[in-house]
Order: structure tokens, then C-alpha cells, then sequence
């Protein structure tokens, strides 16, 4: 891999540091001839997200997420099957959600 085709589109930045404002987004991505998805926890803005998503698919570089607990995550633009990005406004339930 040359380091043109490594360049990457992320999804942390000023809005999603420690000190930001920004919840927590829950994102699924779906890659190609993967049975199971990754699942991340980022802070930041869902819009944040969505544009690093675009700008990867658009220009064809790798997707590179900054998990809110270290881990990063780096996916080829055309490996991209799906991106779910969950608002940390949705309210996930425990037990059975009563």
C-alpha cells in the first residue's frame, strides 16, 4: 500500500475531544465479505460522522474511527458496506425496555 492510497478520512477531531460538548454516537459499519459488523462508541456529532463516511466514499480512501475507548478502526473506501450512526439521542433500553 502506497502512502497516497493510506491516506484516511477520520472521524474525530476539534469537535470530539474531551473537552467538546459532543455525546457519544453509537456507529455500526458493515464491511464487504463480513458476516459480523464492528461496532464503535465515538464522541462527537452524528454530522461529523455522515461527512467523514462521504469524504471516504467520495474521494476512495480508507475510513479511519477513533473509538471513545482507543481503539481505531480503519476500513478501504471500497470495503465499506454500510454505516449506521446512532444518535446519542436514541435512548438504548436495558432488560426489556419498560
Amino acid at each position: 500500500m502506497t502512502q497516497d492510497s493510506a491516506a484516511s478520512t477520520t472521524a474525530s477531531g476539534p469537535d470530539s475531544g474531551p473537552n467538546s460538548k459532543a455525546g457519544r454516537v453509537k456507529v455500526s459499519v458493515g464491511v464487504v465479505f463480513s458476516a459480523k459488523e464492528l461496532e464503535l462508541e465515538i464522541e462527537g456529532e452524528p454530522a461529523s460522522i455522515v461527512k467523514a463516511v462521504q469524504a471516504a466514499v467520495a474521494d476512495g480512501k480508507a475510513l479511519v474511527l477513533h473509538d471513545a475507548k482507543g481503539k481505531l478502526v480503519v476500513v478501504p473506501a471500497d470495503k465499506l458496506c454500510y454505516v449506521e450512526v446512532h444518535s446519542s439521542d436514541s435512548q438504548g433500553s436495558i432488560g426489556f425496555g419498560f
